[in-house]
């Protein structure tokens, strides 16, 4: 299967395949784009967000919503479509009249077979949370309650929270059921015992700090984040946690050979010697949690996303760690002139000097040593 996220950007030769030159000047060759490569193989093929492409590039897929057995790649040249592929696109609205949602955003909208997919309900959340982490079943009720009283209370906050008690109407639910599968899968990492009597009071106390990291720690006011975390503190019955979203003790570094740890969570440095050389660091309380949030997503793979004013220390805070764990880091400066090559690399235009340069120069060596510079 692949996945092809479409933009507004989006090009169409890059889904059809154009010319490129070959390392012999002058001769270029085809090269097939992502969706004939699918068509010819008989691959299946996803456009997400299929409404955001330009409208040139949905116009490339009408022979194919046609039933169209051929596929044209230009110059009078078309490809026969596999019995095997198969063409899916996705489009993301909030609205529940899908026909509506789409007026005026996706061409030939008739010629494709709508599915509607909704929200999973309670009970579809309970069966997915035990069938991806068996071991949650006798807590899965308790985390989808807390789920769903955070969604009530951010969608509230997006239409207007009143922190003195009365909410106005809102609809917005901030997060998807892939934030609480990503809270299931930390919980799961923590390792502990959901058999016997029940679950301690301490493990609880895990799963209320993995959920104020997910749920609580990426809203906008101190206020909001107080507010949830304490919701959720009350939810899982640690009433003593409820006016506080972190432990009363600040995250704690320590660096050893082999790994660190910084506050509740453990990374295994890097066997390479450190490349990046140590600075001074200030373990200030509002650095160290950050830092800990940041660990906790290293160690399960997530990507993170650090927000703040210029020289707040984002980059320096991802810089010292890199130099605990002893792992190469890249820092890329992004700005409106970026180009996709900077990132993924390409061709490049060069001249005639850069070109005969080294040959001069390999020729000069080669002469200085078979005849005499006194000459």
């Amino acid at each position: 299967v692949l996945f092809i996220h479409m933009d507004e950007q989006m090009d169409g030769r890059t889904l059809v395949g154009s010319y490129v030159c070959t390392e012999k000047p002058g001769e270029f060759k085809w090269a097939p784009g992502s969706l004939t490569q699918a068509i010819v193989k008989g691959f299946w093929i996803v456009f997400e967000d299929i409404d955001k492409a330009p409208t040139d590039v949905q116009s490339i897929l009408l022979p194919l919503l046609e039933g169209s057995s051929s596929f044209s790649i230009g110059h009078a040249e078309a490809v026969e479509v596999a019995d095997g592929f198969r063409l899916f696109a996705t489009v993301t609205t909030s609205k529940h009249d899908f026909s509506h949602a789409l007026e005026g955003r996706l061409t030939y909208s008739g010629l494709w077979r709508k599915v509607m997919l909704g929200e999973p309900n309670r009970e579809d959340m309970v069966n997915i949370v035990n069938g991806c982490y068996p071991s949650l079943d006798t807590i899965s009720s308790k985390l989808i309650d807390t789920f769903e009283k955070v969604n009530s209370l951010v969608s509230y906050q997006f239409g207007g929270l009143n922190l003195a008690g009365g909410f106005s109407d809102g609809i917005l639910h901030r997060f998807s059921l892939r934030d609480l599968l990503k809270w299931c899968k930390r919980i799961v990492g923590v390792d502990l015992n959901f058999e016997g009597l029940g679950l301690a009071s301490s493990g609880y106390q895990f799963i209320y700090y993995e959920a104020a990291d997910i749920f609580a720690a990426s809203l906008s006011s101190p206020d909001k984040r107080q507010y949830v975390a304490r919701e959720i503190a009350r939810i899982l019955g640690l009433f003593h946690q409820a006016e506080t979203m972190h432990p009363t003790d600040k995250p704690i570094i320590q660096a050893r050979h082999t790994d660190l740890q910084v506050g509740r969570v453990t990374l295994q440095c890097s066997d390479k010697p450190a490349l990046i050389q140590k600075g001074p660091f200030a373990d200030i309380r509002s650095a160290l949690d950050v830092l800990e949030r940041v660990a906790c997503s290293i160690k399960f793979n997530e990507p993170v996303l650090l927000v703040g004013e210029t020289g707040t220390g984002k980059t320096t805070l991802v810089q010292n760690l890199a130099s605990w764990l002893k792992q190469s880091l890249t820092v890329v400066n992004l700005s409106q002139q970026s180009d996709i090559s900077d990132l993924l690399g390409g061709f490049k235009p060069t001249d005639a000097r850069s070109i005969c340069f080294p040959l001069y120069m390999e020729f000069k060596d080669l002469f200085c040593q078979s005849f005499s510079k006194e000459v």
